[in-house]
């Protein structure tokens, strides 16, 4: 299941929406989280959709450079 969350951003002074997905990796009852930097903290694998890619696709894609594991 994927959800569209578009957060609206200022370019250039211009506000445009960045789409963005993540992933909740699963196995034996534990979920595969990831410490990033800045701003500092736990979260699921994901990033931003390239130009026209699905958020199933950018899931599978941020995942899959994330964390080197093949998601099926």
């Amino acid at each position: 299941m994927s959800r569209v969350h578009a957060p609206t951003v200022e370019v250039e002074g211009i506000p445009w929406p960045v789409l963005g997905a993540q992933v909740a990796i699963i196995r034996n009852g534990r979920v595969l989280l990831q410490f990033r930097p800045w701003p500092p903290g736990w979260e699921l694998p994901g990033g931003h959709c390239e130009d026209t890619e699905s958020p199933e696709a950018t899931a599978t894609r941020e995942a899959e450079e994330e964390t080197g594991y093949h998601i099926r």
